[in-house]
Order: C-alpha cells, then sequence, then structure tokens
C-alpha cells in the first residue's frame, strides 16, 4: 500500500510499475477466483462422495468458501487502491479469510 514510499526510495514494485488500481483489481480477481474454485471444488466433490460423513465436510468447506468469496468481494467493494488505510483494511480482510481457511483445516480430512 506505500507506493509514494516505493516510489521516493526507487523502489520497482508491482504498483509502482502498474499503479496500485491495476494491481488492487488483479489480486482481488485472484482472489475471488480462487475462492470460487475452492467453492466448486468442494460442490463436485460433495456429488461424488459416498460416505455420508464426507458429503457433509465437503458441503460445509464449499459453503465456507462461498461465504469468503462473499466477504472479500463486500470488502473490496469499499476500497480505493489510492488510499492506504483502505487497502490496510483490505489487506487485513484477507488476512481473517486466511485464519478462517485454517480453522476449516480438521475438516478437510
Amino acid at each position: 500500500p506505500d507506493v509514494l514510499g516505493d516510489e521516493m526510495r526507487g523502489v520497482r514494485s508491482l504498483s509502482v510499475r502498474l499503479g496500485p488500481t491495476r494491481v488492487l483489481r488483479w489480486a482481488t480477481a485472484l482472489l475471488l477466483s480462487l475462492l470460487g474454485g475452492t467453492s466448486a471444488a468442494f460442490a463436485v466433490g460433495t456429488i461424488v462422495a459416498e460416505a455420508a460423513a464426507v458429503v457433509f465436510r465437503r458441503a460445509c468447506l464449499s459453503v465456507a468458501a462461498l461465504w469468503a468469496l462473499s466477504f472479500a468481494a463486500r470488502s473490496r467493494r469499499d476500497v480505493d487502491a489510492t488510499d492506504p488505510q483502505g487497502v490496510f483494511d483490505f489487506y487485513m480482510d484477507v488476512w481473517r479469510i486466511f485464519y478462517g481457511a485454517y480453522l476449516c483445516l480438521p475438516l478437510v480430512c
């Protein structure tokens, strides 16, 4: 988020080279794609699973990934890429999703 500091110090970060708006757009698109793909993969896994416990776990994981996708999309909606505090707040929301994913790991096995 410190594009100005990177520019002043001559750091050629991706945000400096491409601009913060474009980088945030691409990073968000990647995150949302990964969450959507994860949700879809667990949904398909639910269909092909034979054991009821596996069906339940995969369905829970699919819903959790879909919720994370929705949370990230809502959080991103309010971010101005040129506002360091707004970008930082979104970054912290991404960490919340990351920690939530860790809480879901026991359901994967």
